[in-house]
């Protein structure tokens, strides 16, 4: 039976294997961030929402543009990308998801030869009613074992987060032309057609993500870092030799996303692949020389990306990771891409 250290995870870990336990302990603040929490939160929101809604054959960012389009006669491509915050080639491949399935069709603007326009068929405005029902459903699991005033909480600092962390995410615009959040009642009052969407913990955790994996990319931008990029790299530097899926899992990736990283920082000259010494087929991974430096260059950037974040949150910092850890650890179970035991185990006990 082993003691964890006091920096954030801090109960005794009697069913945690010792070197999991080991790494947990080297990786305390990489788990601790809050790019890091809030990424997982979001896959597993995706998750529960493709779970219930799977059946409809949409994911949450084409139900998203289903309600705005729905609600908005003659709309176009760009304005839906900024009404819904997600860049131009995003919205073209949901948009095209859309007309394949029959719910969407795009119409040459009476006003304007050179402007499309689309507008929902019947079977769109039948899925985009379905769609909102579930979702509001979903919404409720997902937040139930909060209080109401923890809830509005969590969104407030949301949508905090969402409007004064320095970074250039895909614009995202209000009907009105402007860019800020502002509170729930103020946009139910201003917006009451999109209202429930914009106020959808899904959706505020969407844009939260895209919020905070900008500010990453955009302060270690002289590395040529993501936050997914730096998380392998930090998995691989505690673990080496670490076999690639065990990276995976340590960052609740998925396999093809995992092996598409690793190639890509194999080929940069930043990690190496060995033959596993009992399975010729199985290979380790380790950092190279260049990688090592690279760690070494991107930890005071990636705590520069941090700090940013958490300057917004001021005060309110430990009641943010409190109420987010918690949403992790309820709702694991929904997650497609499983999230190191371990890991889960060290969010759950640091929630005290």
């Amino acid at each position: 039976m082993k003691e964890m250290s006091t920096d954030g995870f801090t109960e005794t870990r009697p069913d945690i294997d010792g070197n999991d336990l080991a790494m947990i302990e080297e990786l305390s603040s990489f788990y601790d961030r809050p790019g890091f929490l809030i990424r997982r939160a979001n896959q597993i929101a995706v998750s529960s929402f493709m779970e219930d809604l799977g059946e409809l054959g949409i994911t949450p960012t084409q139900m998203s543009s289903l309600v705005v389009i729905s609600e908005t006669p003659q709309i176009d491509q760009i304005t839906l990308a900024r009404r819904i915050g997600v860049d131009r080639t995003t919205i073209s491949m949901v948009v095209n998801g859309l007309v394949e399935h029959g719910f969407v069709r795009r119409e040459q603007s009476s006003q304007d030869a050179r402007r499309k326009e689309i507008v929902t068929t019947r079977a769109g405005r039948a899925c985009a009613m379905l769609a909102r029902d579930n979702a509001v459903r979903n919404n409720a699991r997902l937040l139930g074992f909060f209080t109401e005033a923890e809830r509005e909480c969590l969104a407030a600092l949301l949508r905090r987060l969402i409007d004064d962390v320095p970074a250039h995410a895909p614009d995202w615009i209000r009907p009105d032309g402007t860019t800020r959040f502002g509170t729930e009642s103020t946009l139910a009052r201003d917006f009451p057609e999109h209202a429930n969407l914009y106020n959808a913990f899904g959706f505020l955790l969407r844009r939260t993500h895209q919020t905070l994996e900008s500010v990453f990319i955009e302060t270690t931008k002289s590395l040529r870092l993501t936050p997914r990029r730096y998380g392998v790299l930090r998995i691989v530097d505690k673990g080496q030799p670490v076999e690639q899926i065990s990276v995976a899992r340590w960052l609740a990736l998925d396999g093809s996303t995992t092996a598409t990283l690793v190639t890509e920082l194999v080929r940069r000259g930043f990690i190496m692949r060995d033959a596993h010494p009992h399975d010729r087929r199985r290979r380790l991974l380790r950092l190279t020389d260049a990688g090592k430096q690279l760690i070494t260059d991107g930890h005071p950037l990636a705590f520069e990306a941090s700090q940013k974040v958490l300057a917004v949150l001021g005060k309110d910092t430990d009641t943010f990771r409190n109420l987010i850890r918690r949403f992790i650890v309820e709702n694991d179970e929904f997650s497609r891409v499983p999230l190191q035991r371990a890991v889960t185990l060290a969010l759950r006990q640091a929630d005290i």
